[in-house]
């Protein structure tokens, strides 16, 4: 089995606006670089994984370990034409498992572990399908997700599912949505483009530590509860 991991690392940093000087994935979050916990978590789990990280930004190679993987710095397709999910379609396993993971997501150690567990099933998404529990951001998100070549097929169609078209400017947009790769979940899972996505049996909630910064201020609200909790579950 030759098993892929493809971390993207992408983003304009709209929302983002480098806060602490620095790009999303690369910030630093007790004492680790975001991208290198990631590369650290999955590296523990599965020693003989393939890693693939994929950006356009040369700073990302000073984070990684050539001899562990590839580095590829290439086009990063257009969020709203297809997912960045296509992005990696050329790394994909033919053999294997393919894995995707979004390389803004702080991972906590358990989420890893449960993804990486998760075999056998064609294609499994993973993801917090509401407002966390934990981390109190109030909307969902998605982490990544995990296929077989069964499901190769299925997943191209998904992220190129037919668009909406905005006639004002002649370009191709996506309607309000969660976003691409919500929208591509949803394709694949048959439900409708408009409307909240609906987990089903092909989804796996993770509602922990785990969570997508967009914004400077959902770091700086992360920390202060990581902190609290931290202290709280100190005894004395």
């Amino acid at each position: 089995m030759a098993n892929v991991l493809i971390i993207p690392c992408a983003g304009e940093e709209i929302r983002w606006q480098r806060y602490l000087g620095v790009l999303k994935q690369l910030v630093d979050i007790e004492g680790e670089v975001l991208l290198q916990r990631t590369l650290r978590l999955f590296r523990e789990r599965e020693p003989g994984l393939t890693i693939v990280v994929i950006a356009t930004d040369p700073v990302f190679q000073n984070v990684w370990d050539l001899d562990q993987g590839a580095f590829v710095s290439e086009p990063l397709s257009d969020k709203w034409m297809v997912p960045k999910i296509m992005s990696s379609r050329s790394h994909w396993s033919e053999r294997g498992r393919t894995t995707i993971v979004w390389g803004d997501v702080w991972f906590s150690k358990e989420a890893v572990e449960i993804i990486c567990a998760c075999r056998g099933a064609p294609l499994t998404w993973f993801g917090r399908s509401g407002p966390s529990q934990v981390t109190g951001k109030l909307y969902r998100e998605l982490w990544g997700l995990s296929f077989y070549p069964a499901a190769h097929v299925l997943l191209e169609r998904a992220c190129n599912r037919p668009i909406w078209r905005d006639t004002t400017h002649g370009e191709s947009v996506l309607p309000l949505t969660d976003g691409p790769a919500w929208d591509a979940y949803k394709a694949a899972a048959g439900q409708p483009v408009v409307g909240p996505p609906r987990p089903d049996g092909t989804f796996v909630e993770i509602d922990d530590w785990t969570e997508d910064f967009d914004y400077p201020s959902d770091l700086d609200t992360w920390c202060a509860r990581r902190e609290a909790w931290r202290k709280a579950s100190t005894p004395g």
